[in-house]
């Protein structure tokens, strides 16, 4: 159950800092 958690934690965050990176890039070519 552990490791699940952790495992969807860490999903999580990569997938805040793609939506973090792609707002990024899309308000610098605009």
């Amino acid at each position: 159950m552990e490791h699940r958690f952790s495992a969807v934690f860490f999903l999580g965050t990569l997938l805040v800092l793609v939506m973090i990176d792609n707002y990024l890039i899309v308000n610098l070519m605009l």
